[in-house]
C-alpha cells in the first residue's frame, strides 16, 4: 500500500468538510450553549474517526473540482444536521401534545 500525501489531505479535507457542516446545524453540537473549543474539537476527533472511512478520490482534481467536491460535502453534513433538528422537533412536537 502506497502512502500519498495529496490522497490522504484530500480525505481528512472531505471528511473534515462534511463533520464541520453537520456540527455547524445539529441540534446537540449547533447550540449556542456550547463553547467554540469544544465544537473545534469535537469536529477535529469526527474528522479523525471519519478520515480512514473516505474513498480517496483517484486521480488530481483540479481547483474547481475539488471546489465543487467540498461544496457538496458541506451541503451533505448541513442537510444531515437539519435532518437531526427536524427528527427531534418531532419528536419534542408528539411527546408535548
Amino acid at each position: 500500500m502506497e502512502f500519498s500525501l495529496e490522497q490522504t489531505l484530500m480525505a481528512w479535507m472531505i471528511a473534515g468538510t462534511r463533520v464541520t457542516g453537520m456540527i455547524v446545524s445539529a441540534p446537540f453540537f449547533g447550540s449556542l450553549s456550547i463553547p467554540v473549543r469544544i465544537k473545534i474539537g469535537l469536529g477535529l476527533v469526527f474528522t479523525m474517526m471519519m478520515a480512514p472511512l473516505v474513498s480517496k478520490p483517484g486521480v488530481s482534481l483540479p481547483a474547481s473540482g475539488l471546489l465543487a467536491l467540498l461544496a457538496s460535502e458541506a451541503a451533505t453534513g448541513f442537510l444531515l444536521g437539519f435532518t437531526l433538528q427536524i427528527v427531534f422537533k418531532a419528536r419534542r412536537i408528539l411527546l408535548c401534545s
